[in-house]
């Protein structure tokens, strides 16, 4: 297909042009989703996470992600194609969208399997994720506890990792906040539960 061909043109402007259009793509519906993945995106978009410009990055970062959401076996093909470690560099350089991007979808690896947990831990995912917890944008923070919370609901070795990064002040931190603006997002449970639930553990 020609927007995947695009993902390997030299000029950047292609690249991020294409992987702007297929980030609409697969935020259309799931028959899209299913059809980038069929049709070959994954390692240009892998490439182009690490070499691309900003924007590029961030179009397939998300792509990247979107492509696991409910697909366990699109999940384990990205596992294997080494995404985890990608994720991880995400985290730490990519924009707001990216880095909010590489936390879920280092959620869904690490829910995929106790073998992925395991990799995304390897790969030092959880420092990287604890300091996203400080962030100012309230949908990256909780994507970093939910990421989290999965990796610390496993063994205790894996559950000791975690909190060997010293997530239990900024998790308070994110309980405890209390702002008029915020408070009903902070409440919600796509933030507050994945806190405690970590701080119970």
């Amino acid at each position: 297909p020609p927007l995947i061909s695009l993902l390997d043109d030299s000029a950047h402007d292609c690249r991020e042009l294409a992987a702007g259009a297929l980030r609409n793509l697969v935020a259309d519906s799931e028959e899209q989703t299913a059809a980038v993945f069929a049709a070959g995106a994954v390692e240009p978009l892998s490439k182009l996470v690490v070499e691309g410009s900003p924007e590029g990055r961030e179009s397939a970062a998300v792509i990247l992600w979107s492509l696991m959401v409910d697909s366990e076996e699109r999940t384990q093909s990205l596992a294997r194609s080494g995404v985890i470690s990608i994720f991880v560099s995400t985290l730490i350089d990519g924009t707001r969208d990216a880095r909010e991007a590489a936390a879920e979808g280092l959620g869904i690896l690490a829910d995929a399997s106790h073998e992925h947990k395991a990799a995304v831990l390897a790969a030092g995912a959880v420092e990287p994720l604890a300091r996203l917890l400080d962030a100012g944008d309230l949908d990256v923070r909780a994507a970093a506890a939910k990421a989290l919370k999965i990796l610390a609901n496993g063994t205790s070795e894996q559950t000791s990792a975690v909190f060997a990064s010293n997530i239990v002040g900024p998790l308070l931190k994110l309980i405890e906040e209390r702002s008029e603006e915020h408070t009903s997002e902070l409440q919600s449970p796509s933030i507050i539960s994945y806190a405690v639930f970590c701080l119970k553990k």
